[in-house]
């Protein structure tokens, strides 16, 4: 199962057909007329994580959100960032909204570039440090957001915006570059 179908069955477990759900990262732009929710998406790839809930927030017809989907993003927020985009996400969240964060486990991703050989794949090699230590234009930015288990509730929870509910390895997702993804559930507070 890809990033669009998870997405899509995420949104059909996790909400009802009133639901108004924003979408971000992969597995935007799925169809969701069939399921009788309002999803809002992030039309532009580029578009910062702010500035699209300023966007939402400044559209004449503006509903709160009852979930948000976040996959694969927020360890590509630099750390000293990463607040600052949590608030703004919680800004447009109902009370007792859901946050579902889908990461890679960066414990794994290293554990896997511990056991590099002369067989590894050079591709896979690449994307694993990427994925830890290359995001941003200054030097300064240059390292991705660590996610696992613990840090990610110390993220989710630290501002006292979200408690984090429950959280999970996700097994059916067809990514052979990252060795485990992470699923985290959380509620506005």
């Amino acid at each position: 199962m890809g990033f669009f179908e998870y997405t899509q069955e995420l949104v059909k477990t996790n909400s009802i057909s009133t639901s108004v759900v924003a979408i971000i990262g992969p597995g935007a732009q799925f169809n969701a007329t069939t399921l009788n929710v309002e999803c809002i998406y992030m039309n532009n790839k580029n578009e910062d994580i702010v500035d699209f809930c300023e966007r939402i927030k400044d559209d004449y017809d503006f509903k709160q959100v009852d979930l948000v989907i976040m996959s694969r993003v927020l360890e590509h927020i630099p750390l000293r960032d990463l607040d600052y985009y949590l608030y703004s996400i919680h800004s447009i969240m109902k009370k007792d909204a859901k946050l579902i964060c889908i990461v890679p486990d960066m414990r794994e991703v290293t554990n896997e570039l511990k056991n590099i050989d002369e067989n590894f794949d050079y591709f896979k090699l690449l994307r694993l440090n990427l994925e830890l230590f290359s995001e941003g234009n200054n030097v300064w930015d240059r390292h991705c957001t660590w996610t696992d288990i613990y840090t990610m509730k110390l993220y989710l929870e630290r501002e006292h915006l979200f408690r984090t509910d429950i959280w999970n390895y996700i097994d059916n997702l067809n990514t052979d570059l990252m060795p485990k993804e992470l699923e985290f559930h959380a509620r506005s507070l």
